[in-house]
């Protein structure tokens, strides 16, 4: 229990409500029309169904490496390592570390709702100015198949965790290609990676509606 001590006290303790409704009152503003998190989510949602739209033609050649060639036998090489490293462990050390790493993911979880705002923004953050960097490389750069692998596996699952924003028609086209691409070729957790993190139960902090913001913010 101890990762999400500090936190859960944070979140449930009587004495700190003032500070909690501090919290969900800037969440309000900041995900309000005009709010300076709405702004940073919108434009990200923007430039993501732009460079996602724009590559729609492109993946048909794309996703056809996922199955094979050097791209299929580097995903082939992720899955194998992590089950070589599963195989170094005990079934009752396998179960301690699973509950370890859960503890400490919920213990994540519970710090990240105790400020949405600002998790929220720091996560935007890591991940906007690079959709446009990957969009210069797929479009006329010197590694485009690098870039489109950069912006579904790295910036995708960020974007889709966190925005409420709509994709386009395109771009949800785009998505579908490459999810799957990636379940066909048998990396079915890659493919959980590009769906949103309330439909993958992954953990993780994502917008709402503040008027669905509960005391201690959701926790899955």
């Amino acid at each position: 229990m101890k990762p999400i001590e500090a936190a859960a006290a944070d979140l449930y303790a009587v004495d700190r409500q003032a500070a909690r409704d501090a919290i969900a009152d800037k969440y309000a503003k900041a995900v309000a029309p005009g709010g300076d998190l709405r702004r940073k989510l919108d434009a990200a949602n923007a430039n993501f169904n732009e460079t996602a739209g724009f590559m729609v033609d492109a993946l048909d050649e794309w996703v056809k490496k996922v199955a094979t060639g050097p791209l299929h036998q580097l995903l082939v090489t992720r899955a194998k390592t992590r089950t070589d490293l599963d195989a170094t462990l005990g079934s009752r050390e396998r179960a301690r570390a699973a509950a370890q790493d859960d503890a400490k993911a919920w213990g994540a979880r519970f710090a990240d709702w105790s400020a949405p705002a600002d998790t929220i923004t720091k996560i935007v953050a890591g991940y906007a100015d690079q959709i446009n960097k990957l969009d210069l490389e797929i479009n006329g750069g010197n590694a485009p198949d690098s870039a489109i692998l950069s912006f579904w596996f790295e910036v995708a699952p960020k974007h889709l965790q966190v925005s409420d924003g709509t994709l386009t028609d395109d771009a949800k086209t785009a998505l579908g290609k490459v999810k799957n691409a990636v379940a066909q070729a048998g990396f079915a957790d890659l493919a959980a990676w590009l769906d949103p993190v309330t439909a993958r139960n992954a953990g993780g902090v994502y917008v709402i509606p503040p008027v669905d913001l509960p005391p201690s913010g959701p926790t899955s």
